[in-house]
């Protein structure tokens, strides 16, 4: 019977496809051709009394995760989408470049230093934040919380910070907002700028760590050092403002280097209208675009 079925129909599907005919293959998505990713290379988890990190190139803008982590120095020398830290108690930890916003939870007694676009704390107490943050940083429910303006260089930062989209210029470390205020209390503070990082988070003196070429010199660092709005000192004031060009970033540092015996207070990287340009500089000859608003302070 299926011999007959067989002759009946064509023959067996072998037969069909004898005249070189062959089955479709299937398709194959872009998703399924990309290496699969172990999670284990982008988070920290459980370690305690270690050094431990990640070397530039490693990370690449993927997401990181540090948690259950106890008495640690951890660096991670590139930029990264997200971070979130949960759960540690006494460590260290230094961050290159957030793209978008670090999250620190359940969390005491440790230093953390980082450039991100958003910073935000919950449920935390007793916390020395070194930040370069584009917008204000956000606490909630936080308590004997610290901040002050990063310092840092290596060679590989000012790529790490192009990559995520990260502008040192806007940098408002000091201009925090508390989620959660309690009435005669004050849950944050600002640092002397007398307090060095490196008295906080030591350079990393274990391998691989310690090929980076780490420096917090005024001169050196990425981040213009910046008193802050709420620690402008009483004095006149001079607003320096660079227009937009292919060298703007070397013309900033040579304005701050050269204007080095003035204080900086705040600086801005926007670019204005017309109008608003003419409000700054009531000036018809100043409509153009600016780019770096860099505004300074006599001590």
């Amino acid at each position: 019977m299926g011999c007959a079925l067989s002759k009946l129909f064509g023959g067996s599907r072998h037969e069909q496809l004898s005249d070189g005919d062959a089955e479709e293959a299937p398709k194959v998505y872009s998703w399924e051709k990309r290496d699969k990713m172990d999670v284990k290379n982008f988070m920290v988890d459980g370690e305690k009394d270690e050094v431990v990190g990640r070397m530039p190139g490693s990370i690449n803008g993927q997401q990181f995760i540090i948690q259950n982590c106890e008495n640690c120095d951890i660096y991670v020398f590139d930029h990264c989408a997200t971070v979130t830290v949960d759960d540690c108690i006494n460590c260290r930890i230094y961050l290159a470049a957030i793209k978008t916003s670090i999250f620190v939870r359940d969390s005491s007694d440790c230093v953390i230093a980082t450039c991100c676009q958003q910073f935000r704390t919950r449920d935390c107490k007793k916390l020395e934040c070194w930040l370069s943050c584009v917008t204000q940083p956000i606490i909630e429910a936080t308590t004997g919380i610290k901040f002050g303006c990063l310092q840092i260089h290596y060679p590989q930062l000012r790529q790490q910070l192009n990559d995520a989209g990260i502008s040192v210029f806007n940098n408002n470390w000091s201009s925090i907002h508390d989620f959660t205020p309690v009435p005669g209390e004050n849950n944050y503070g600002l640092m002397s700028q007398d307090i060095q990082l490196t008295s906080r988070l030591p350079f990393p003196s274990k391998e691989p760590f310690n090929s980076i070429e780490l420096s917090i010199a005024p001169e050196k660092s990425e981040i213009p050092l910046t008193l802050g709005v709420k620690q402008r000192p009483l004095g006149h004031r001079c607003l320096v403002a660079i227009y937009p060009c292919e060298n703007q970033r070397a013309l900033a540092d040579q304005a701050l280097s050269t204007l080095s015996s003035l204080s900086l207070v705040q600086t801005l990287e926007v670019k204005l209208s017309e109008s608003q340009a003419k409000n700054i500089f009531s000036s018809e000859s100043h409509v153009t675009k600016v780019r770096f608003y860099i505004r300074l302070e006599l001590e």
